[in-house]
């Protein structure tokens, strides 16, 4: 399927792409082909069935980029780092699975 999705369409009407498991083949895709931002997250019929199941200000600050988006773990939650410190970057990522399948390789 992938070889006959229009890029430069893509490439000239971005749009934001949320994709969530199986969709992380068309996320990498566009990021790697054309340098679309895509995020990995809620699960619609999931994640937004739920009242808490979303972080609407975590949401909207990710999706609008109007103001800085940033995760705060407090002592109780259970995430501790593996090296103190910052850094920024790129975050590259999706389903493990569906990454490893499309690289040839099959997992159980």
């Amino acid at each position: 399927m992938l070889p006959e999705i229009d890029l430069a369409v893509v490439a000239a009407h971005p749009k934001i792409f949320i994709g969530y498991s199986d969709l992380t083949a068309l996320m990498t895709y566009f990021t790697d082909a054309v340098g679309l931002v895509t995020f990995h997250g809620p699960m619609a019929a999931k994640d937004w069935a739920r009242q808490d199941g979303v972080d609407l200000p975590s949401w909207q600050a990710a999706l609008s980029g109007v103001v800085p988006w940033e995760l705060t773990l407090g002592a109780d939650s259970g995430v501790s780092a593996l090296v103190e410190g910052e850094t920024e970057g790129v975050l590259y990522g999706g389903c493990l699975s569906i990454l490893v399948a499309s690289l040839g390789h099959r997992t159980r």
